[in-house]
């Protein structure tokens, strides 16, 4: 194809009904693959939480012809069943964050980890993760995969927006990651309201 379309979407927070109207989409039927961008459920809650809350409607209206995307968000991480994410929906690496080409286009599906510091219980443990990931983000921007893409594309749920830890988690992630070869377009969701970030304009819209 010399055209592609996606689309994307995040905190759904398990919403089927809102779900269904934007799967249902004209727009959104044309689309060749479809991005689910974190917070697709509010809370782990059992096994079941992937398919009632947006798996099964996934399926049924497009994901058995196109494929479905996943960004983990920091809900994904909430609840007894939280480790049910690595074990259903991690890309075949075992990881949570992984890189693919569609055409020109070299796409990163990012993973900031969950939006409250490390604490002492062992809930929320970021740091450790978000230095792994950044030592595999350097080898993938230095690989023909990502160098040789005419556009770079990044998926993260948590983005770098303001001076929150939620939002300092993505900034550790991504600074300084790209001097040698630019990220085009960063697409993230977490804030429940559309904006623009123009990179270090300090401007958002």
């Amino acid at each position: 194809k010399k055209e592609f379309s996606f689309a994307v979407c995040s905190d759904i927070h398990s919403d089927t009904h809102i779900l269904k109207k934007l799967m249902e989409l004209p727009g959104v039927r044309r689309t060749d693959f479809f991005v689910n961008l974190g917070d697709m459920l509010s809370c782990m809650s059992g096994p079941d939480a992937f398919y009632d809350g947006f798996l099964d409607l996934q399926t049924e209206l497009y994901a058995k012809e196109k494929p479905l995307v996943f960004v983990r968000g920091n809900h994904e991480q909430i609840g007894i069943f939280a480790s049910d994410f690595c074990r259903m929906m991690c890309h075949p690496s075992g990881k949570t964050y992984y890189a693919f080409r569609h055409g020109k286009v070299c796409f990163l599906a990012l993973d900031a980890g969950n939006d409250h510091p490390d604490d002492a219980d062992g809930v929320y443990q970021n740091t450790a993760m978000i230095a792994e990931e950044r030592k595999w983000l350097q080898d993938v921007v230095k690989s023909e995969l990502f160098q040789t893409a005419s556009f770079r594309v990044a998926f993260l749920h948590m983005p770098p927006y303001n001076g929150e830890y939620d939002s300092r988690a993505g900034m550790s992630l991504l600074d300084g990651i790209f001097k040698t070869a630019s990220l085009h377009l960063l697409i993230g969701g977490h804030v429940h309201h559309y904006f623009r970030i123009d990179p270090f304009s300090g401007e958002c819209t």
